[in-house]
């Protein structure tokens, strides 16, 4: 995910911090909204966090979307406590049921910065009758990242789509093409490993491309 107004990337020390400092909470979504929107982060003690947050509180973003268990959710403006020990509904961030995928999830909890009116196209598994959104490489055939994409890759994403082309940072390989250009959310980072290890090719391009 990119959200270039908003987001900045958090070091390892801090990320590690903030999910310690989060032992009620998601663990998942901690470091989603950490390492994604660039917000969340414990503040320093008498510090503060943005515009009347208190040194005791985190951020929770909208703007939003993941797929849980065939169903799209969106994210909720809100505040948190950094340290919580109470209710689920206390502690972690808030998501609303926005709609149910006509059949699953490309991936489970894989989180996109994209707004609700377009959350299911780029997170449900594409029909048998969707028209083509992009064309995958032959294995060994496409040229090699160029020196963009492999600039995308260094920010610490997974994968990435640069100028309609879809890149494994990991691998160092072009997956495949984007037949109408990159999705509103063109980089699956690093953060959601977990999540991002059973996909395809074909699920990542699904992701990353316009549908």
């Amino acid at each position: 995910m990119r959200m270039p107004a908003r987001k900045s990337h958090v070091s390892g020390v801090i990320l590690a911090a903030a999910l310690l400092a989060l032992p009620a909470c998601e663990r998942g979504c901690a470091w989603k909204y950490l390492g994604k929107a660039g917000v969340g982060r414990p503040v320093a003690p008498g510090g503060a966090q943005g515009p009347g947050l208190a040194a005791d509180e985190i951020d929770c973003p909208d703007g939003l979307a993941r797929c849980v268990a065939g169903v799209v959710e969106t994210s909720q403006l809100a505040r948190r406590p950094r340290v919580c020990h109470g209710s689920t509904e206390t502690c972690e961030c808030p998501w609303t049921r926005s709609e149910r995928c006509p059949s699953a999830c490309i991936a489970e909890s894989v989180v996109l910065s994209v707004g609700s009116g377009r959350a299911a196209a780029q997170l449900c598994a594409p029909a048998p009758a969707e028209p083509r959104f992009a064309r995958p490489s032959a294995s060994g055939m496409a040229p090699p990242p160029n020196e963009a994409e492999r600039s995308r890759c260094d920010e610490g994403a997974a994968f990435v789509c640069e100028a309609s082309r879809v890149i494994d940072c990991r691998e160092g390989r072009v997956l495949g093409t984007c037949v109408g250009g990159c999705g509103p959310d063109p980089a699956l980072d690093a953060v959601d490993g977990p999540a991002l290890a059973a996909l395809t090719s074909l699920d990542v391009l699904a992701l990353l491309c316009a549908r």
